[in-house]
């Protein structure tokens, strides 16, 4: 049967818009900017950050406590290697293996391979993805702020753990995002504001399958 899921993220914010760059700009060239920018600074790294606290933190996904701060490459390879091995002997299908990892571990491999181009990095051919995910948006737990006076934003969450890699089977993870962009408020219709405004809500929701978490694994950094 069916199970019904609510949604677990909904966000909202005010773009505003001065009346003298509506002059310059137009109505719409204002918003399309103030939004495109707002969508790179905070809504997409707050978005990821969300769905990564999400997986880690959900109830049976494997955690692993290693600290790799100072690792060399062969620790890296290894470390991908014995959760690539587990989860072919679960038969976990390679199709869509996705790996997070860091910038900064994904750069040791990177210069690994290159000083050391007859030394196998061959475990990477086992993710049909790499993507890169910077340290600020990848932690096992995250506090997004209270939304008071409409706003984006996340801070790592008390007691919450730095995510070295994180592996994903896609079919794993449910995910859907909608965007609502208001039609624009003119200064006349809103008192005490001189400008022009559009209302801007982000609702979605990030739920793991509990017979895929074979698929799911997180290497995370130790506490400091």
């Amino acid at each position: 049967g069916f199970e019904t899921k609510t949604f677990n993220y909904d966000r909202g914010i005010r773009l505003l818009a001065d009346v003298m760059d509506v002059e310059e700009a137009g109505v719409l060239d204002c918003f399309v900017e103030a939004g495109s920018e707002l969508q790179r600074v905070q809504v997409a790294p707050e978005a990821d950050a969300f769905t990564f606290a999400e997986i880690a933190s959900h109830e049976g996904v494997t955690v692993a406590e290693e600290d790799l701060s100072a690792a060399e490459a062969e620790d890296v390879l290894a470390s991908l290697r014995a959760v690539t091995n587990e989860m072919d002997e679960l038969e976990v299908t390679t199709g869509s293996r996705i790996l997070f990892i860091t910038p900064t571990l994904k750069g040791v491999l990177d210069d690994f391979s290159l000083a050391n181009p007859n030394r196998s990095n061959r475990v990477l051919t086992r993710f049909s993805r790499i993507v890169e995910v910077p340290q600020s948006r990848f932690y096992t737990a995250i506090t997004l702020n209270s939304g008071e006076g409409d706003q984006f934003g996340y801070s790592k969450g008390a007691a919450a753990k730095d995510i070295n890699w994180m592996v994903v089977e896609r079919s794993a993870v449910i995910k859907f995002d909608k965007h609502v962009a208001s039609r624009v408020f003119s200064p006349d219709e809103l008192e005490n504001l001189d400008s022009y405004m559009m209302k801007y809500r982000k609702y979605g929701i990030v739920e793991l399958l509990d017979n895929k978490l074979d698929g799911v694994h997180v290497s995370c950094a130790p506490l400091a």
